[in-house]
Protein backbone atom coordinates (compact mmCIF):
# COMPACT_ATOMS: atom_id res chain seq x y z
CA UNK A 1 0.00 0.00 0.00
CA UNK A 2 3.37 2.26 0.81
CA UNK A 3 4.31 1.87 -2.70
CA UNK A 4 0.88 2.27 -4.31
CA UNK A 5 0.50 6.07 -2.41
CA UNK A 6 4.24 6.73 -3.89
CA UNK A 7 3.34 5.85 -7.15
CA UNK A 8 0.60 8.14 -6.90
CA UNK A 9 2.95 11.18 -5.58
CA UNK A 10 1.47 11.11 -1.84
CA UNK A 11 4.57 11.15 0.68
CA UNK A 12 2.71 12.28 3.23
CA UNK A 13 3.42 11.45 6.66
CA UNK A 14 1.78 10.67 9.82
CA UNK A 15 -1.81 11.33 9.91
CA UNK A 16 -2.39 11.77 6.40
CA UNK A 17 -0.70 8.84 5.17
CA UNK A 18 -2.49 6.34 7.46
CA UNK A 19 -5.81 8.24 6.23
CA UNK A 20 -4.57 7.83 2.92
CA UNK A 21 -3.71 4.28 3.48
CA UNK A 22 -6.66 3.70 4.96
CA UNK A 23 -9.37 4.75 2.00
CA UNK A 24 -6.64 2.79 -0.59
CA UNK A 25 -7.87 -0.27 1.59
CA UNK A 26 -11.41 1.16 1.31
CA UNK A 27 -10.86 1.78 -2.66
CA UNK A 28 -9.98 -1.72 -2.91
CA UNK A 29 -13.11 -3.27 -1.45
CA UNK A 30 -16.13 -3.70 -3.98
CA UNK A 31 -18.45 -0.91 -3.79
CA UNK A 32 -20.82 -2.74 -1.89
CA UNK A 33 -18.76 -3.91 0.89
CA UNK A 34 -17.66 0.51 0.97
CA UNK A 35 -21.43 1.51 1.08
CA UNK A 36 -22.06 -1.56 4.09
CA UNK A 37 -18.95 -0.15 5.89
CA UNK A 38 -20.40 3.34 5.58
CA UNK A 39 -23.99 2.84 6.58
CA UNK A 40 -22.54 0.80 9.52
CA UNK A 41 -20.41 3.77 10.84
CA UNK A 42 -23.53 5.60 10.39
CA UNK A 43 -25.61 3.73 12.05
CA UNK A 44 -23.53 2.81 15.02
CA UNK A 45 -22.61 6.51 15.87
CA UNK A 46 -25.95 7.74 14.90
CA UNK A 47 -27.27 7.31 18.35
CA UNK A 48 -24.25 8.61 20.42
CA UNK A 49 -25.32 12.10 18.19
CA UNK A 50 -28.94 12.01 19.55
CA UNK A 51 -27.64 11.08 22.70
CA UNK A 52 -25.59 14.53 22.54
CA UNK A 53 -29.03 16.48 21.94
CA UNK A 54 -30.66 15.58 24.89
CA UNK A 55 -29.23 18.61 26.96
CA UNK A 56 -30.48 20.68 23.60
CA UNK A 57 -34.19 19.14 23.37
CA UNK A 58 -34.70 19.78 27.30
CA UNK A 59 -33.40 23.59 26.88
CA UNK A 60 -35.66 23.82 23.83
CA UNK A 61 -38.60 22.37 25.81
CA UNK A 62 -37.93 25.00 28.95
CA UNK A 63 -37.68 27.94 26.45
CA UNK A 64 -40.74 27.02 24.47
CA UNK A 65 -42.92 24.92 26.21
CA UNK A 66 -42.50 25.42 30.57
CA UNK A 67 -40.03 28.09 31.82
CA UNK A 68 -40.95 28.39 35.51
CA UNK A 69 -40.12 24.02 35.59
CA UNK A 70 -36.77 22.77 36.62
CA UNK A 71 -34.04 22.26 33.72
CA UNK A 72 -34.05 18.69 35.04
CA UNK A 73 -37.52 18.17 34.55
CA UNK A 74 -37.57 19.10 30.95
CA UNK A 75 -34.09 16.85 30.23
CA UNK A 76 -36.06 13.72 32.37
CA UNK A 77 -38.86 14.56 29.76
CA UNK A 78 -36.29 15.00 26.73
CA UNK A 79 -34.47 11.62 28.27
CA UNK A 80 -38.20 9.93 28.14
CA UNK A 81 -38.73 11.09 24.03
CA UNK A 82 -35.37 9.73 23.17
CA UNK A 83 -36.12 6.55 24.55
CA UNK A 84 -39.12 5.87 23.12
CA UNK A 85 -37.52 6.82 19.54
CA UNK A 86 -34.64 4.46 19.97
CA UNK A 87 -37.11 1.63 21.32
CA UNK A 88 -39.35 2.48 18.13
CA UNK A 89 -36.29 2.69 15.53
CA UNK A 90 -35.24 -0.87 16.89
CA UNK A 91 -38.55 -2.28 16.29
CA UNK A 92 -38.73 -0.76 12.83
CA UNK A 93 -35.07 -1.91 12.11
CA UNK A 94 -36.03 -5.50 12.91
CA UNK A 95 -39.30 -5.23 10.73
CA UNK A 96 -37.15 -3.85 8.10
CA UNK A 97 -34.89 -7.67 8.16
CA UNK A 98 -38.55 -9.53 7.32
CA UNK A 99 -39.58 -6.93 4.44
CA UNK A 100 -38.33 -6.39 0.96
CA UNK A 101 -37.37 -2.87 -0.47
CA UNK A 102 -39.91 -1.31 -1.99
CA UNK A 103 -41.75 -0.97 1.54
CA UNK A 104 -38.64 1.09 3.04
CA UNK A 105 -39.56 4.32 1.95
CA UNK A 106 -43.45 3.78 3.27
CA UNK A 107 -42.15 2.25 6.21
CA UNK A 108 -39.92 5.55 6.97
CA UNK A 109 -42.89 7.89 7.11
CA UNK A 110 -44.85 5.36 9.08
CA UNK A 111 -42.17 5.64 11.36
CA UNK A 112 -41.80 9.53 11.29
CA UNK A 113 -45.28 9.75 11.99
CA UNK A 114 -46.08 7.69 14.56
CA UNK A 115 -43.12 9.29 16.38
CA UNK A 116 -44.82 12.64 15.60
CA UNK A 117 -47.80 11.67 16.72
CA UNK A 118 -46.56 9.92 20.32
CA UNK A 119 -44.63 13.21 20.68
CA UNK A 120 -47.48 15.83 20.26
CA UNK A 121 -49.37 13.51 22.69
CA UNK A 122 -47.09 13.23 25.18
CA UNK A 123 -46.32 17.26 24.64
CA UNK A 124 -50.42 17.65 25.52
CA UNK A 125 -50.32 15.54 28.37
CA UNK A 126 -46.98 16.98 30.47
CA UNK A 127 -47.39 20.69 29.61
CA UNK A 128 -50.64 20.76 29.53
CA UNK A 129 -51.47 23.38 26.67
CA UNK A 130 -53.97 23.47 24.03
CA UNK A 131 -53.65 21.48 20.97
CA UNK A 132 -53.23 24.34 18.76
CA UNK A 133 -50.26 26.23 20.75
CA UNK A 134 -48.66 22.34 21.59
CA UNK A 135 -48.66 21.91 17.79
CA UNK A 136 -47.05 25.66 16.91
CA UNK A 137 -44.53 25.38 19.76
CA UNK A 138 -43.71 21.79 18.60
CA UNK A 139 -43.44 23.33 15.00
CA UNK A 140 -40.96 26.35 16.44
CA UNK A 141 -39.15 24.17 18.44
CA UNK A 142 -38.80 21.33 15.57
CA UNK A 143 -36.61 23.96 13.53
CA UNK A 144 -33.27 23.90 16.02
CA UNK A 145 -33.65 21.03 16.82
CA UNK A 146 -33.92 18.89 13.37
CA UNK A 147 -30.77 21.63 11.87
CA UNK A 148 -28.34 20.04 15.72
CA UNK A 149 -30.10 16.37 14.34
CA UNK A 150 -28.30 16.81 11.06
CA UNK A 151 -25.22 18.72 12.30
CA UNK A 152 -24.90 15.63 14.82
CA UNK A 153 -25.29 12.88 12.33
CA UNK A 154 -23.16 14.18 10.05
CA UNK A 155 -20.11 15.51 12.30
CA UNK A 156 -20.50 12.41 15.04
CA UNK A 157 -19.86 9.65 12.38
CA UNK A 158 -17.18 11.94 10.61
CA UNK A 159 -15.26 12.21 13.49
CA UNK A 160 -16.00 8.39 13.70
CA UNK A 161 -14.60 7.88 10.55
CA UNK A 162 -11.62 10.31 11.37
CA UNK A 163 -10.81 8.03 14.33
CA UNK A 164 -11.16 4.73 12.68
CA UNK A 165 -8.48 6.25 10.37
CA UNK A 166 -5.92 6.85 12.84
Amino acid sequence: ADSILVLRGNTSEGLQKRIALKFLRLAAQDSSSTDEFLNDLITRHSASGMFALMPLAALLLQWFFDRKRFYWEHLIFSLHIHTIIFILLAGFTVVELFLPNEYEFPLVGLQFLGLLLYLFLALLRVYGHPWPATALRLLFMSIPYFLALIIALLVVPGIASLLWAM
